[in-house]
């Protein structure tokens, strides 16, 4: 609205609110611009647009840029207004006149605008010089001849969100430091580290540390601490005393003290942030430097728990002492790398392990000439990484190294750091290579430790959240969030965490948070939260309230974590433990455990008992395993061990049967055992545990067996023999007198006895095998020829079935033709007996990876998967409704296998029920 009395001419002055009102009534006529009616249209209809905006704006015009403005610029003009109305602009904001000033007249000259985003401007608004961010836009006013009259300026201005986000990203640099530190001492020295690269906000900072005599030590100091120390040292008392942060007036800067907690309430240090003068310290300020002190604390406290924890710390030093030993005993070369000339140079060990004549520089080229090709990338990585600030300049890798003067690789681990100037500039690399390649088995463990133990220390993955008592309003971090198994663009709420967490936790986290608040402590607590997929989770979490200035709570903040899997592991290893014990006791197993890195050597109570030991003295393996078994059993004993630590013939599997002699009661026992040797990436075998079984009474009921099953077949084979010798004489005479009825029946009484009598010699084969009196008759022949005879031989017996050969090239082995024979005998007869008449019986040889092989496959009923592991044991049938007529003990396949064997070579079947067999047996071609 206009008022009554104003001239027609000035109606582009209407409107405007406080400032129109004071625009109409300014005395324009002692300004450089005159009379209002007497500007120009173009100003006119500036002004009017300025003064009706809801957006901040100003016009300057005239000779001297005298300022006109709104209603929304009054807030940017704090105490100046009114009196900056009018003025011209180097009179309004004259310490910004000299900034201003250049871009007015480019402007003007270009007649076209400027703008800018995020400009900073020093500006006198509250009687000290501030620092203030603007996006703005200043626009040519242009009249109808083409002059440039005024300058239009649009503006916002964005001190806050600016403050804010530089506060936030330095905030999230001291959070990632968060887990940097393992020990005490360094968090102390190095926590400031982000306060030398953003000194905006803390132009000078300095860490003190209290002592148990209840002085202070100073760790840290960053930007120049032009202050008055010994008054600043005097308030530290008072800080530690109550416990809360403290505004220090000093002559030269202003100070914001605090305290630095760590656990419940316990002070150990103060945080010293000097203050920006030129920003206003208002309770934003206040919180921001408040929160860095809980971040330090946090840091700290971390740190000092990592170096308190007893597993780590004696782990730290045993592998420290291991690690040290290591070191002492190898000579080391040294270097040093010029990142201008990028050229090598060290001691006289680098050149001859890299193979460079001493004396000249060596380029990073010519080194990495001489490094295995699969190391290459990762040597390479880790320099790069090495001369970046960030990384701290640490450099640690191993390598080999192919010196083409010698014929072994060298192994080699190279620790170094890189210097840095204040530029960030390397100002030096240096460091040592230690010749790993003879420690290098010792050393795995250690260094497979020391990995789990760094990884145990920066894998903790935190999640920070801010909490409003009074709102339940939450502020998150992704982390946070997932913990929860939430998405990290989840809205979330006080209320949303209290739904997740189990009620049998609610009064518990809500009691322990209050409980805080009201002592203004730390509080530390676990609970389980149910995610939405139903999973159950552990979330450890850390929380430090804070107060506004009158002692009111304004927010809770900390920190959580995810520790279902610790929790989880420890329920599910006791478990495990238990169910372990359990099973032992019930089967009356012993346990054995061989650290074979570090010769140490673990029985549990039930397998001493076994070797006859009743004292918890330590064991070795040469004294009372090796020397505790049988004398005879000894030497085969001690070559299967060697040979299960072989991991290319065995696998680290172990199965055997020996016998023990006590060492305290002399009694004799039989023990199964079976165990599983584990091995590094190289092969070398690094531990060997298993289990063992007292089977005395069972071995003498298998004694008993065989002695019984021996004696009967030696009785038997006399009165068959004889039997067979007078059916061959009648059968010759019922011929002779063309009785082919009787010749017949005969025939087939000679054939049930040839089958007794195999029978009978399959006994007594088994008898022979077991007592060690079966010995291989070897001599070299060609796999051919053994085939084709006996094929011929089942033909004459067998025309039930089709026998195809499949002849190979001409393979010679070096093995005994009768046992040998005996397997093929066995393999072809089974084939017969378990597929039906008319069926195909095939039989492949060949060479192949240096063995020779033999397979043969029939069209019969097929082998389940259940019982194909233990088809080669002795006396196992495959039972069911199409075998029950079928004759046999099973021996044959158990003597084919053990013959096998002891021509070291491996048979085995493959078979699907219902589709045939193929058995194969395969042995080295060995030299005569």
């Amino acid at each position: 609205m206009c008022p009554d009395y104003l001239d027609n001419r000035l109606q582009f002055m209407c409107g405007g609110g406080e400032t129109g009102r004071l625009v109409r009534n300014y005395s324009w006529k002692e300004t450089s611009l005159g009379a209002p009616h007497e500007w120009p249209e173009c100003i006119r209809t500036a002004v009017s647009i300025c003064l009706n905006s809801a957006f901040p704006n100003a016009v300057y015009c005239g000779d001297e840029f005298n300022l006109i403005y709104n209603d929304c610029y009054i807030q940017i003009a704090g105490n100046n207004h009114p009196d900056i109305l009018g003025l011209p602009r180097y009179r309004a904001w004259p310490e910004s006149w000299k900034q201003t000033q250049a871009l007015f007249e480019q402007v003007i000259s270009s007649r076209s605008a400027v703008n800018a985003v995020d400009e900073l401007f020093l500006l006198n608004r509250y009687g000290f010089i501030e620092q203030a961010y603007f996006n703005y836009t200043l626009s040519p006013i242009i009249d109808a001849s083409g002059k440039v009259c005024g300058i239009f300026n649009s503006l916002m201005e964005t001190t806050d969100r600016v403050l804010a986000e530089r506060r936030a990203s330095l905030l999230k640099q001291f959070k990632s430091a968060s887990a940097k530190f393992d020990k005490l001492g360094s968090a102390f020295e190095e926590v400031l580290g982000p306060l030398q690269r953003e000194r905006r906000d803390i132009p000078f900072a300095a860490l003190y540390e209290t002592d148990k005599h209840g002085g202070f030590n100073l760790k840290q100091v960053t930007g120049e601490l032009i202050i008055e120390t010994d008054r600043l040292e005097s308030a530290l008392p008072d800080v530690i005393a109550c416990g809360k942060p403290l505004f220090l007036k000093l002559e030269n800067n202003n100070v914001f003290l605090v305290p630095v907690i760590q656990g419940e309430f316990q002070v150990i240090g103060v945080f010293v942030a000097g203050l920006n003068s030129q920003i206003y310290f208002d309770d934003n300020y206040r919180q921001f430097l408040e929160n860095i002190g809980f971040l330090i604390g946090t840091t700290i406290s971390y740190s000092l728990r990592r170096e308190k924890d007893k597993f780590v710390s004696d782990q730290i030093k045993y592998n420290e002492d291991q690690f040290q030993f290591a070191v002492d005993a190898a000579g080391l070369a040294t270097w040093d790398f010029n990142t201008g000339s990028q050229l090598f140079t060290g001691n006289r060990r680098l050149y001859t392990w890299f193979g460079f004549p001493e004396g000249d520089g060596i380029t990073l080229r010519q080194a990495l000439s001489r490094i295995a090709t699969k190391d290459r990338p990762h040597v390479e990585k880790a320099l790069n990484d090495a001369l970046k600030f960030e990384t701290g300049g640490y450099y640690r890798v191993e390598y080999y190294i192919l010196n083409p003067e010698q014929s072994e690789p060298r192994l080699v681990r190279t620790t170094g750091r890189a210097l840095f100037n204040d530029k960030n500039e390397v100002t030096r690399f240096s460091g040592t290579l230690q010749d790993i390649t003879a420690e290098r088995n010792t050393l795995l463990v250690l260094e497979e430790t020391n990995s789990r133990l760094q990884i145990a220390l920066e894998a903790a993955s935190l999640g920070s959240y801010e909490l409003e008592p009074k709102t339940g309003k939450m502020l998150c971090t992704a982390q946070f969030l997932a913990n929860l198994g939430r998405p990290a663009d989840d809205s979330f709420a006080y209320n949303d965490l209290i739904s997740q967490i189990l009620p049998d936790y609610h009064q518990l986290v809500s009691d322990t948070i209050q409980k805080s608040i009201a002592e203004r402590q730390i509080y530390e607590i676990e609970y389980a939260v149910r995610w939405a997929d139903g999973t159950l989770h552990w979330i450890e979490a850390y929380g430090k309230p804070q107060y506004d200035e009158n002692g009111e709570i304004l927010k809770v903040v900390g920190v959580t974590q995810d520790v279902t899997k610790q929790i989880s592991d420890r329920k599910e290893l006791e478990r495990a433990y238990e169910k372990a014990r359990l099973s032992r006791e019930a089967a009356q197993f012993g346990t054995f455990d061989h650290d074979l890195v570090n010769s140490r050597m673990e029985w549990d109570e039930r397998c001493r008992q076994m070797f006859g030991i009743t004292h918890q003295r330590p064991l070795n393996m040469e004294r009372d395993l090796i020397n505790g078994m049988h004398e005879d059993d000894r030497e085969r004993m001690s070559d299967l061990i060697k040979h299960t630590l072989n991991q290319e013939k065995s696998n680290g599997d172990y199965d055997a049967e020996y016998r023990t002699i006590g060492a305290e009661d002399g009694k004799t026992r039989w023990i199964r055992a079976k165990g599983k040797a584990f091995f590094n990436e190289y092969g070398v075998p690094l531990r060997f545990i298993g289990a063992v079984l007292d089977i005395t009474a069972q071995k003498e009921n298998e004694i008993r067996k065989n002695d019984f099953i021996s004696m009967v077949s030696h009785e038997l084979k006399t009165p068959l023999t004889s039997l067979k010798a007078h059916v061959q004489v009648l059968n010759r005479k019922a011929r002779i007198h063309n009785d082919n009825h009787t010749s017949a029946s005969l025939d087939k009484v000679e054939l049930q006895i040839g089958k007794m009598s195999t029978m009978i010699n399959s006994f007594l084969s088994v008898d022979r095998l077991e007592s060690g009196q079966i010995h291989l008759e070897k001599s070299e022949f060609l796999l051919n020829d053994l085939i084709l005879q006996q094929i011929e031989e089942t033909r004459l017996i067998v025309s039930s079935h089709k026998l195809f050969f499949e002849p190979s090239v001409s393979v010679k082995i070096y093995a005994d033709f009768e046992k040998l024979g005996q397997v093929l005998t066995n393999l072809i007869s089974n084939a017969v007996k378990y597929s039906p008449q008319g069926g195909i019986i095939t039989i492949i040889c060949g060479f192949r990876a240096g063995q020779a092989f033999v397979s043969v496959s029939d069209t019969g009923i097929g082998i389940s998967k259940r019982d194909i592991g233990h088809l080669f044991d002795r006396f196992y049938r495959v039972e069911g409704k199409y075998t029950k007529q079928i004759s046999g003990f099973g021996i044959g396949l158990y003597l084919a296998a053990e013959i096998v064997r002891r021509h070291d070579g491996k048979i085995w079947v493959e078979s699907e029920k219902g589709q045939g067999s193929t058995f194969y047996f395969s042995i080295p071609q060995s030299v005569v």
